[in-house]
């Protein structure tokens, strides 16, 4: 991944394309970054359905809110008719003072199977014998299963330079919804922890 990646060429690209168990995957960030700790946040959903966008915004704000910091949804300031640009995102951190502008993503979805074995089921002596044997030739089968994979990306708006990165999965989830409200608090909780916010 190119570290310097420049934030509004990131939102340009991605602008192109289009109760669940998470994890983290992976975190980074710029540890030459001198600056203080983010106050105000715009949080920039990138998704080519707009229902989609309201709902990653949305929990991020909220997440962000309840940790003490001040954040503000890109919806609100760039309706989903205008097109997500270096230029509409850097006329509104002019002119609302952000310190920095937080971008989340759905990167992806797979489908994986999981193996579920057959129970012996037994009650005596003898019967655990005759189940165990039954078991042997018993086949199990497969379960599928989905998993999400979440980026979310935060930059200073004043230099523009990719400050920190995180990479989560969410398994299983029934609705993006899901998703995104099982991934928010653990994203934001990190952000805090690694001094961001």
């Amino acid at each position: 991944m190119h570290r310097k990646l420049n934030l509004y060429a990131f939102i340009l690209a991605l602008s192109l394309g289009g109760c669940a168990a998470t994890s983290t995957v992976s975190v980074w960030q710029d540890d030459t970054f001198t600056g203080p700790p983010f106050d105000n946040l715009l949080v920039v959903g990138v998704s080519g359905k707009p229902g989609n966008r309201q709902i990653f915004e949305s929990e991020f704000v909220k997440a962000v809110i309840a940790s003490g910091k001040n954040a503000t949804a890109s919806l609100t300031m760039i309706p989903g008719a205008t097109k997500l640009s270096r230029e509409s995102v850097k006329a509104v951190i002019a002119d609302t003072g952000f310190d920095a502008v937080l971008v989340t993503r759905m990167v992806g979805v797979d489908t994986r199977d999981s193996y579920v074995a057959p129970e012996p089921y037994y009650r005596t002596y003898n019967g655990y014998y005759n189940t165990i044997y039954e078991y042997a030739y018993q086949p199990g089968y497969y379960h599928s299963y989905s998993v999400y994979h979440i980026e979310t990306n935060v930059y200073d708006a004043e230099s523009e330079a990719l400050v920190w990165t995180m990479r989560s999965e969410a398994v299983a989830p029934d609705s993006v919804t899901e998703v995104v409200a099982s991934l928010t608090k653990q994203i934001i909780a990190r952000l805090s922890k690694d001094g961001r916010i």
